[in-house]
Protein backbone atom coordinates (compact mmCIF):
# COMPACT_ATOMS: atom_id res chain seq x y z
CA UNK A 1 0.00 0.00 0.00
CA UNK A 2 2.79 2.38 0.92
CA UNK A 3 4.53 1.86 -2.43
CA UNK A 4 1.30 2.54 -4.28
CA UNK A 5 0.64 5.75 -2.38
CA UNK A 6 4.23 6.83 -2.90
CA UNK A 7 3.92 6.34 -6.67
CA UNK A 8 0.68 8.34 -6.76
CA UNK A 9 2.27 11.19 -4.79
CA UNK A 10 5.21 11.09 -7.18
CA UNK A 11 2.84 11.41 -10.13
CA UNK A 12 1.06 14.39 -8.59
CA UNK A 13 4.03 16.30 -7.21
CA UNK A 14 7.13 15.40 -9.22
CA UNK A 15 6.24 14.18 -12.71
CA UNK A 16 2.69 15.34 -13.44
CA UNK A 17 1.45 14.16 -16.81
CA UNK A 18 3.93 11.32 -17.22
CA UNK A 19 1.22 8.78 -16.26
CA UNK A 20 3.73 5.96 -15.55
CA UNK A 21 4.03 6.66 -11.81
CA UNK A 22 0.25 7.00 -11.46
CA UNK A 23 -0.40 3.71 -13.25
CA UNK A 24 2.23 1.95 -11.12
CA UNK A 25 0.67 3.44 -7.98
CA UNK A 26 -2.85 2.31 -8.84
CA UNK A 27 -1.53 -1.13 -9.82
CA UNK A 28 0.32 -1.45 -6.49
CA UNK A 29 -2.79 -0.45 -4.55
CA UNK A 30 -4.87 -2.97 -6.49
CA UNK A 31 -2.28 -5.70 -5.83
CA UNK A 32 -2.31 -4.92 -2.11
CA UNK A 33 -6.10 -5.40 -2.09
CA UNK A 34 -5.88 -8.72 -3.95
CA UNK A 35 -3.05 -9.89 -1.68
CA UNK A 36 -5.07 -9.04 1.43
CA UNK A 37 -8.08 -11.01 0.14
CA UNK A 38 -5.98 -14.06 -0.81
CA UNK A 39 -3.75 -14.23 2.25
CA UNK A 40 -5.99 -12.97 5.05
CA UNK A 41 -9.60 -13.48 3.92
CA UNK A 42 -12.56 -11.35 3.06
CA UNK A 43 -12.78 -9.14 6.17
CA UNK A 44 -9.14 -7.95 6.13
CA UNK A 45 -9.30 -7.69 2.34
CA UNK A 46 -12.33 -5.45 2.58
CA UNK A 47 -10.64 -3.31 5.25
CA UNK A 48 -7.53 -2.88 3.10
CA UNK A 49 -9.63 -2.01 0.05
CA UNK A 50 -11.72 0.57 1.93
CA UNK A 51 -8.54 2.04 3.47
CA UNK A 52 -6.83 2.30 0.06
CA UNK A 53 -9.83 4.01 -1.52
CA UNK A 54 -10.34 6.38 1.43
CA UNK A 55 -6.68 7.43 1.64
CA UNK A 56 -6.49 7.95 -2.12
CA UNK A 57 -9.66 10.06 -2.19
CA UNK A 58 -8.56 12.16 0.79
CA UNK A 59 -5.12 12.66 -0.78
CA UNK A 60 -6.62 13.77 -4.10
CA UNK A 61 -9.08 16.16 -2.43
CA UNK A 62 -6.27 17.68 -0.36
CA UNK A 63 -4.08 18.14 -3.44
CA UNK A 64 -6.86 19.79 -5.43
CA UNK A 65 -7.98 22.11 -2.62
CA UNK A 66 -4.51 23.14 -1.53
CA UNK A 67 -3.45 24.03 -5.07
CA UNK A 68 -0.03 22.40 -4.61
CA UNK A 69 0.50 21.90 -8.34
CA UNK A 70 -0.31 25.54 -9.12
CA UNK A 71 2.10 26.80 -6.47
CA UNK A 72 4.95 24.56 -7.58
CA UNK A 73 7.72 26.34 -9.39
CA UNK A 74 10.25 24.36 -11.37
CA UNK A 75 13.00 26.94 -10.88
CA UNK A 76 12.55 27.13 -7.12
CA UNK A 77 11.93 30.89 -7.08
CA UNK A 78 8.44 30.45 -5.65
CA UNK A 79 6.79 32.58 -8.33
CA UNK A 80 5.36 29.83 -10.52
CA UNK A 81 4.23 30.06 -14.11
CA UNK A 82 2.00 32.83 -15.34
CA UNK A 83 -0.97 32.38 -17.59
CA UNK A 84 -0.12 32.99 -21.22
CA UNK A 85 -2.72 35.78 -21.51
CA UNK A 86 -0.66 37.81 -19.04
CA UNK A 87 2.56 37.32 -21.01
CA UNK A 88 1.42 38.37 -24.47
CA UNK A 89 2.50 35.10 -26.11
CA UNK A 90 1.53 34.59 -29.75
CA UNK A 91 1.82 31.81 -32.33
CA UNK A 92 5.34 31.84 -33.78
CA UNK A 93 7.04 33.02 -30.58
CA UNK A 94 10.05 30.98 -29.57
CA UNK A 95 11.51 30.02 -26.23
CA UNK A 96 13.30 27.29 -24.32
CA UNK A 97 11.91 24.23 -22.55
CA UNK A 98 12.71 24.48 -18.84
CA UNK A 99 11.60 20.91 -18.11
CA UNK A 100 11.17 17.84 -20.24
CA UNK A 101 7.87 18.09 -22.11
CA UNK A 102 6.19 14.67 -21.71
CA UNK A 103 3.94 16.12 -23.25
CA UNK A 104 3.23 18.72 -20.51
CA UNK A 105 5.94 20.84 -18.96
CA UNK A 106 7.31 24.32 -18.41
CA UNK A 107 8.93 26.64 -20.93
CA UNK A 108 10.29 30.14 -20.89
CA UNK A 109 8.65 32.04 -23.71
CA UNK A 110 8.88 35.79 -23.89
CA UNK A 111 9.15 37.46 -20.50
CA UNK A 112 8.02 34.55 -18.33
CA UNK A 113 7.55 30.89 -17.56
CA UNK A 114 4.41 29.18 -18.83
CA UNK A 115 2.97 25.69 -18.89
CA UNK A 116 3.06 24.23 -22.39
CA UNK A 117 2.11 21.05 -24.23
CA UNK A 118 4.31 19.35 -26.83
CA UNK A 119 2.65 18.51 -30.14
CA UNK A 120 5.42 16.18 -31.30
CA UNK A 121 6.11 13.68 -28.52
CA UNK A 122 8.72 14.27 -25.85
CA UNK A 123 10.96 17.35 -25.91
CA UNK A 124 14.06 17.46 -23.71
CA UNK A 125 14.72 20.20 -21.19
CA UNK A 126 16.83 22.98 -22.67
CA UNK A 127 15.56 22.47 -26.22
CA UNK A 128 14.43 25.46 -28.26
CA UNK A 129 10.66 25.44 -28.89
CA UNK A 130 8.23 27.39 -31.06
CA UNK A 131 4.56 28.13 -30.25
CA UNK A 132 2.41 26.57 -32.97
CA UNK A 133 -1.08 26.78 -31.46
CA UNK A 134 -2.91 28.47 -28.60
CA UNK A 135 -6.26 26.82 -27.92
CA UNK A 136 -8.57 26.26 -24.93
CA UNK A 137 -6.18 27.96 -22.53
CA UNK A 138 -3.21 25.80 -23.57
CA UNK A 139 -0.03 26.65 -25.41
CA UNK A 140 1.12 23.97 -27.86
CA UNK A 141 4.76 23.91 -28.91
CA UNK A 142 7.08 21.93 -31.14
CA UNK A 143 10.88 21.83 -31.34
CA UNK A 144 12.32 24.66 -33.39
CA UNK A 145 13.70 23.71 -36.80
CA UNK A 146 17.29 23.88 -35.51
CA UNK A 147 16.51 21.04 -33.05
CA UNK A 148 15.73 18.50 -35.79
Amino acid sequence: MAVGLLFILTEILIVPGAIVAGVLGITALGCSCVYAFIEFGSVPGTVVTVFNVAVTVVMMIYMIRSGIRRRMDISGTGRGARLFEDCGINVGDSGKALTGLTPHGMAEIGPGRVEVVSLEGTIDAGADVVVVLIEDGKIYVKPSEEEF
